[in-house]
């Protein structure tokens, strides 16, 4: 889907791998903004696609990739505000796109696999159980936070994640596996 949305801008073409596969940047806010929702429906974006051309006409009205840019000179959380005012964008995707856009290591992203990860790993038993909301988002933050350190909290949530792979779980060997019984506690 992201990858079908890079291609149909040809201009944004990066090069050919040595496997012959083809890259492209992702498209700016004035490509988005050109996109016709039926066309995101045909590059795979369902029931996403309106969405996908709100937030492109949203982001237009605000100022484009200088709006963007702008929200690095923000704090996490006036940043985050500022995300979330977006069209389809909640606190997760908002966390994402700070961890990995702008460069803020220490902002966790809460979805089902940090939530159960932190259910196994770093949670006390009473609120294990609990439902995800806003106090327990920000309480796996902390936690993450007083086991790993503010500076890289999500980073380790992705290593960990990552570690849980299948694919890469079944690489480590037993005794460097993250099991119930190896609980991660604040340095």
């Amino acid at each position: 889907m992201v990858q079908a949305l890079c291609a149909y801008f040809p201009a944004n073409f990066l090069g050919t791998d040595v496997y012959g596969g083809r890259h492209f940047c992702f498209p700016s806010s004035a490509d988005l903004s050109t996109l016709a929702e039926a066309t995101a429906w045909d590059l795979g974006w369902g029931y996403r696609a309106p969405r996908l051309v709100n937030l492109a006409s949203q982001l237009g009205a605000l100022g484009g990739d200088s709006y963007l840019a702008s929200l690095a000179r923000l704090d996490d959380g006036g940043a985050r505000a500022a995300l979330c005012g977006l069209c389809g964008v909640g606190r997760k995707v908002a966390d994402c796109v700070l961890l990995f856009g702008y460069k803020r290591d220490s902002v966790v992203p809460v979805d089902t696999h940090c939530l159960q990860l932190a259910r196994r790993l770093l949670l006390p038993p009473a609120t294990r159980q609990k439902p995800l909301s806003v106090n327990l988002y920000q309480d796996i933050v902390d936690h993450f936070h007083e086991a790993f350190g503010p500076a890289h909290a999500g980073w380790a949530f992705m290593t960990i994640f990552v570690a849980e792979l299948p694919d890469f779980k079944n690489r480590l060997e037993p005794k460097n596996r993250l099991e119930p019984k190896n609980r991660l506690e604040p340095k």
